[in-house]
């Protein structure tokens, strides 16, 4: 028998009750023994009895001789603590018998689901992200995030069945979520999880939400957590990032074709002496060049090739002299008249190179630009027709620049604006007898932060601007350009970012909510790439194992947060989830170390990650909250 029984014998009707047998249930429970009991009162053996209350029901039982159920109840003296539940009966022959059982356990294991319950509710009435349990086909827990995403009230949804919250995913993406559904229901192991959807509001309004649901179980029943988040924004940003790039690759095609149709030779290459880019001119000249080594079909046969594959040694070692004068200098180096020997005898070209810049302003090679001056060296008297031939291949240029959708334009050194093009007349309007300053920012003197004069000493620079005027941000690009009389002014490039810009604080945002998830979560959460380098933990994991907040990240996990005698049995597991073996890895307990070398206890739920190819290449760690108690 489990439960205890304990017979008693009254004192002075009712005065006080002496133990007269007791099972051994009762001694178990009680942690007592029955010789130790038997003849001594009840207010001795429990002291607290009458503060419990079940002396008096002693006492009316004795009294009425009707059976009496005393309710669970916390008892507890110096000896002794526990829940009771108790039935008290009188005998014919009027001793008291109580029938009890200890119910601590049963009590304990309430307060710590109620407890669990708390946490859990706290912290989903805290998250920005929606979260609901789904049980039994209706909806047993909604938090105030999942109801504003789709614009009901909580009385509303949690009023639906299944179906119903099926009826808010829109109709050509409700088929693939009832099958993931099912699979889950049936535990397919091909079932997904975290996938994107478009919703319905109760407006009507179509926005995209991604959802990670995950079986649980919820007050001792299978159930399923589901998590969401609204990622219309994010969608938008990525349609217009794919509009950009569309539009970019069409600018490139563009910008092609305007070199190809150059009636001179562009070139650029790296600080390596590397061909990037050409335009078709180069590779006509090096095939009429009689020193070229081979014969080139296309400019493939160039972009990525070193100069000195293609040019005898000391003719290649000649233009790179110059090349890396234009590196180390950060300076342009304009009008180089050069010689070379083609199937039409000597020929000569005025190459201006440019070097060109990382956004930190670092010089990552050199642009190249030649015109065949052949003519001017033939003869004194066809000067005036070369002079004309030269401004015009200038006009050109200036078409160039004037067709561009950047905005471009020269200025001196006295500040004074010498060349706009119709992009900035657009947007600034007309130039008048305005100095830089005055046209851009409508000051009289300088700017402050003004970069002409380090400009024309340091070359080409680069730098953002959020225009006043305009309210839209720029890429400016600054290129000293030196005068035939010596004197050297300045080509600045206006390219719009605003759009840019903006994505890119959309996305700083949603990374510092990220984060911000992150650091609200009570429990360890840690992501490891597939070599097992930490790239992520959060502020709760550096307190648990005592590190500083970003000391981890790069580290190898196993090797500094595991114990040294656990570490290879854990990573040979890993390096099977790797493989993809997830079944046996989900969840793990185990030992992690702290900076400090003390030893932890840890119950891991293990998600693998996948990168765009739908290959694992790591895993994202946090503690298991457990639903499962003792009963």
């Amino acid at each position: 028998m489990s439960s205890g029984v304990a017979v008693y014998e009254t004192i002075n009707n009712g005065e006080d009750f002496i133990f007269k047998d007791f099972n051994l249930a009762g001694e178990r429970i009680d942690k007592t023994r029955k010789e130790e009991v038997c003849g001594k009162k009840v207010t001795e053996v429990f002291p607290k009895v009458k503060d419990f209350g079940l002396f008096n029901v002693f006492q009316r039982v004795l009294k009425s001789g009707k059976p009496e159920h005393y309710p669970i109840s916390l008892y507890q003296d110096d000896r002794i603590i526990g829940w009771r539940d108790n039935y008290v009966y009188k005998l014919p022959a009027g001793e008291i018998v109580t029938v009890y059982d200890d119910m601590t356990e049963q009590k304990l294991a309430e307060q710590k689901l109620k407890e669990s319950e708390d946490k859990f509710r706290t912290m989903a009435e805290q998250s920005l992200m929606g979260i609901a349990i789904a049980q039994d086909n209706k909806i047993q827990y909604i938090n105030q995030a999942y109801v504003d995403i789709f614009g009901y009230t909580i009385e509303e949804l949690m009023n639906w069945e299944l179906r119903d919250a099926f009826n808010a995913i829109d109709p050509d993406d409700r088929e693939f979520a009832l099958e993931q559904l099912a699979k889950k229901q049936r535990g397919d192991k091909d079932g997904i999880e975290h996938y994107q959807y478009r919703g319905i509001k109760k407006s009507g309004k179509i926005i995209w939400v991604e959802q990670y649901s995950k079986p649980i179980t919820y007050r001792g029943k299978p159930a399923n957590l589901v998590t969401l988040i609204n990622i219309t924004e994010r969608k938008k940003a990525e349609q217009k990032l794919k509009e950009s790039e569309e539009k970019f690759r069409n600018l490139s095609t563009e910008y092609e074709l305007i070199l190809d149709n150059f009636p001179g030779l562009i070139f650029s290459k790296d600080t390596k002496n590397n061909f990037i880019q050409v335009n078709r001119n180069v590779v006509a000249s090096y095939n009429r060049d009689l020193q070229c080594k081979e014969k080139l079909s296309s400019k493939k046969d160039l972009e990525g090739r070193n100069l000195f594959d293609i040019l005898p040694r000391d003719i290649a070692q000649a233009y790179w002299d110059e090349d890396l004068e234009v590196i180390r200098s950060g300076l342009p180096k304009l009008n180089i008249e050069e010689s070379w020997e083609s199937e039409d005898g000597t020929n000569w070209i005025n190459t201006s190179k440019i070097p060109f810049t990382d956004e930190n302003g670092n010089v990552k090679g050199v642009v190249g630009i030649s015109m065949d001056i052949t003519e001017s060296k033939k003869a004194e008297q066809e000067l005036k027709e070369s002079e004309k031939r030269f401004k015009d291949e200038r006009d050109n240029l200036l078409n160039m620049l004037n067709s561009m959708e950047d905005g471009v334009y020269i200025i001196n050194q006295q500040y004074e604006i010498e060349f706009v093009n119709p992009s900035l007349k657009n947007v600034f309007g007309p130039i008048g007898n305005k100095k830089c300053h005055e046209y851009f920012q409508g000051i009289s003197k300088p700017c402050p932060w003004c970069k002409t004069q380090e400009n024309i000493i340091q070359g080409s620079i680069r730098w953002e601007w959020d225009s006043p005027i305009t309210n839209k941000f720029y890429e400016i690009i600054a290129t000293p350009i030196k005068r035939a009389d010596g004197n050297i002014s300045k080509l600045v490039i206006f390219h719009d970012i605003t759009k840019r810009k903006k994505a890119g604080d959309k996305i700083k945002r949603a990374r510092e909510q990220a984060d911000m998830y992150l650091d609200l979560a009570g429990v360890i959460l840690v992501a490891l790439n597939k070599d097992g380098i930490i790239t992520l933990m959060n502020k709760k994991g550096y307190k648990i194992l005592e590190y500083e907040e970003g000391e981890l990240i790069g580290d190898n996990w196993f090797e500094k947060c595991l114990p040294k005698k656990d570490k290879d049995d854990v990573f040979e597991i890993y390096t099977g989830l790797m493989n993809g073996d997830s079944e046996s890895f989900e969840y793990v307990e185990g030992n992690v170390m702290t900076k400090t070398g003390k030893n932890k206890r840890v119950v891991w739920h293990n998600i693998v990650l996948y990168d765009k190819n739908g290959k694992i290449n790591g895993t994202l760690s946090s503690e298991r909250i457990s639903q499962n108690v003792k009963r």
